[in-house]
C-alpha cells in the first residue's frame, strides 16, 4: 500500500479505537491503515475521518492479501483478540512485511508463544514490543520506574492487584477472564478452587474502594523476572462489583465441565441484565502495584472511572510513537519493561487527555508513609 507507515489490525474495536485518536492527538494519520474483518458502519466512518484509510480483511484467510497490499509498512499494530485464538497470525503478518510488530497481548500463553518466534523476529531484523496496554503494559513501566529507583531487580517483590469495572466486560473480555482463570497457577489449563486462587481484599483509591482480587493467568509474571531479575511477582484482578468476579469464576469452572460458550455467554448475559435492573452505576477501575526490597520501595495507585479501552488503548498509542521515533531497545522481542520510562511517559502525554488518578507512595515495612512524585524517580530523585 504507497504511502502507509503504520497497519492496525483490529481497527474496529473498542480499543483500536481509543489507540487511533489517542495517535491522532499527536500525528497526522494519513499514513495510518486500519484494517477489521467486520467493520460497523458508524466504527468505519469514524476511521475514517480520523484520516486512516480502512481495509475488510480476515487477518488468517486474507494473509496473503494483505501482504501484498501493505507493502512499505514499517509497523503491525496488532490490536485484535482474543490472543490464545489468534496466537501469532498478527506477528507472521509483521515478518512477511520486514516491519516491526507491537500488540496488547494480555495472556500468558500467548505471551509464550510470542517470545518463542525470537529466533524468527531477529533473522527478520525486526523489533517486536508485546504487551503493551494497561495491565501488562502500564505496569510494566510503573515496575521498571520503581525498579529503576531501587537500583534493580534483586531480592524486589512485585504484587499486582487490578480491577476493571464490571460495564467493560464485553463478551470478549469475558472469555478473556475465563481464560486468566484457566491460566491462573503455573501449569494449569482449568480453573482452580476459589481459595487456591488466593483471594484478597484490596483498598483502591476511589471511586473504587476496597475490592475483591484472585490469582490470574496475566504476562507480567512471565515476563517481568525474565527481563529485570525481579526474584518474587504476583498478579491478581478482579471485577467490581464484585458479584461479578464469583460469577466469572463460576463461569469459568462451567466451562472446564464443557458447558458451550453459547449457553457460558446467554447465562453471562442474563446475570448482567438482572444486576443492572436494580440501577447499578459504573464503580470504576483500579490498580495497585506494588515494588518493594523487604517492604521498603514503592506503591503505585490508581482509582478512575476511565474506561478499559483507554486505559489500553492510549498506552498502546504512545508505544506507537516510541517505535516510530525509534525509542525501542531494537532488534528482538521485548516487554514494555524494556522501554526507557521517562521516554515512554513523554509520548504518554501527547496521546492522552490527562485523568487516570495515578498516585505514588513511599512504602517503609510494607506500609505507606507518604506521598512522593512519579517525575523525581524519573529524574534519579528518589529517596527509599
Amino acid at each position: 500500500m504507497s504511502g502507509a507507515t503504520v497497519a492496525v489490525v483490529g481497527a474496529g474495536g473498542t480499543q483500536a479505537s481509543s489507540l487511533l485518536q489517542g495517535l491522532a492527538r499527536a500525528r497526522a494519520m494519513d499514513d495510518v491503515v486500519g484494517i477489521d474483518r467486520a467493520w460497523l458502519r458508524d466504527r468505519r466512518t469514524a476511521t475514517e475521518a480520523l484520516g486512516c484509510r480502512t481495509v475488510e480483511a480476515d487477518l488468517l484467510t486474507d494473509r496473503s492479501r494483505l501482504a501484498q497490499e501493505l507493502a512499505g509498512v514499517r509497523l503491525v499494530v496488532n490490536m485484535a483478540g482474543p490472543f490464545y485464538v489468534l496466537g501469532t497470525a498478527a506477528l507472521d503478518l509483521a515478518l512477511a512485511l520486514g516491519a516491526d510488530y507491537l500488540d496488547i497481548c494480555d495472556d500468558i500463553d500467548a505471551t509464550e508463544a510470542l517470545f518463542a518466534r525470537e529466533d524468527d523476529i531477529r533473522a527478520a531484523g525486526i523489533c517486536a514490543l508485546i504487551g503493551l496496554g494497561s495491565s501488562p503494559g502500564m505496569t510494566n513501566i510503573l515496575i521498571r520506574t520503581a525498579l529503576d529507583a531501587l537500583g534493580g531487580g534483586e531480592g524486589v517483590s512485585v504484587d499486582i492487584s487490578w480491577v476493571v469495572d464490571a460495564q467493560d466486560m464485553t463478551i470478549p473480555v469475558l472469555d478473556h477472564v475465563l481464560h486468566c482463570f484457566a491460566t491462573a497457577l503455573p501449569g494449569s489449563t482449568t480453573t482452580a478452587d476459589w481459595s487456591d486462587l488466593d483471594p484478597e481484599r484490596i483498598a483502591f483509591p476511589e471511586p473504587v474502594g476496597p475490592s475483591d482480587v484472585v490469582r490470574l493467568g496475566h504476562p507480567e509474571v512471565l515476563t517481568i523476572p525474565r527481563f529485570t531479575g525481579v526474584e518474587r511477582i504476583a498478579n491478581k484482578g478482579g471485577i467490581v462489583p464484585g458479584e461479578y468476579l464469583h460469577a466469572a469464576w463460576a463461569l469459568a469452572r462451567a466451562a472446564d465441565a464443557g458447558t458451550p460458550p453459547a449457553t457460558i455467554h446467554d447465562l453471562y448475559e442474563r446475570f448482567d441484565a438482572a444486576l443492572r435492573h436494580e440501577g447499578r452505576s459504573r464503580a470504576g477501575s483500579g490498580m495497585v502495584v506494588d515494588v518493594h526490597r523487604d517492604g521498603d520501595g514503592y506503591r503505585f495507585a490508581s482509582g478512575s472511572d476511565m474506561s478499559m479501552a483507554d486505559s489500553t488503548g492510549i498506552p498502546a498509542a504512545a508505544g506507537v510513537l516510541m517505535m516510530l521515533d525509534g525509542l525501542v531497545p531494537g532488534v528482538g522481542a521485548w516487554a514494555p519493561e524494556c522501554l526507557a520510562p521517562a521516554a515512554f511517559f513523554s509520548k504518554l502525554r501527547e496521546v492522552s487527555t490527562g485523568g487516570g488518578g495515578l498516585h505514588l507512595l513511599e512504602l517503609a515495612g510494607g506500609q505507606p508513609v507518604g506521598r512522593a512524585r512519579i517525575r523525581d524517580l524519573l529524574s534519579g530523585v528518589a529517596t527509599t
